[in-house]
């Protein structure tokens, strides 16, 4: 997945303009669909992860890595090219010049710091993201997520997030949507037409 994130710079996202542009390169898997990704040049400075997705019904959370890189815009991206002039390496199985399909949807995304929630400390960056698609010209909370991060080689933090974990599902069980990625509930085609 490419993504380009735009921050707008002020809290009711009403800016014309923005203030920062982010363009992300992502790839998502199984370990076996990750380990050759690794290989490429671009994800030797990428950030590689282990993604628990929590929902509903689920007893045990579902895993899934992910590799992924950052740096600034404001670049338009249109070709396999300009993702290679990004990310060098990228893509190994394309075309210089393949074309690549504009995203589906345009996802106003608004993102809120948890402090002081009494959380251990070695569970990090406690945060709530919510998602809006438009519906007759208004923005609508469509999706939301609440995050946080742990080191997966300390041992008590995985114990902390855990029990974090327990008491989140338990304590919003009704409101959980059913396990998967939020990458596809957000960013896939189809369903309703997100947009800001």
């Amino acid at each position: 997945m490419l993504r380009r994130r735009e921050k707008l710079g002020d809290t009711q996202c009403q800016a014309t303009q923005a203030v920062e542009v982010e363009i992300s390169f992502k790839a998502r898997g199984s370990a076996a669909e990750i380990q050759p990704v690794l290989g490429e040049n671009w994800a030797a400075n990428a950030k590689v992860e282990e993604d628990r997705l929590v929902g509903r019904g689920s007893a045990h959370p579902s895993t899934i890595l992910s590799v992924s890189a950052d740096v600034e815009g404001p670049a338009e991206v249109s070709q396999v090219q300009d993702v290679r002039t990004l990310f060098a390496g990228a893509l190994p199985n394309l075309k210089t010049d393949d074309a690549l399909s504009p995203a589906c949807r345009i996802v106003l995304e608004r993102r809120w710091e948890l402090k002081q929630l009494g959380l251990s400390k070695k569970v990090e960056g406690p945060e709530l993201a919510l998602w809006y698609w438009s519906q007759d010209g208004h923005a609508v909370p469509w999706l939301a997520e609440l995050s946080f991060s742990v080191e997966l080689n300390d041992v008590e933090g995985v114990k902390a997030a855990d029990r974090l974990e327990a008491r989140l599902v338990k304590k919003l069980a009704k409101h959980l949507d059913e396990p998967g990625s939020r990458t596809a509930a957000v960013y896939s085609c189809g369903g309703k037409q997100a947009g800001a």
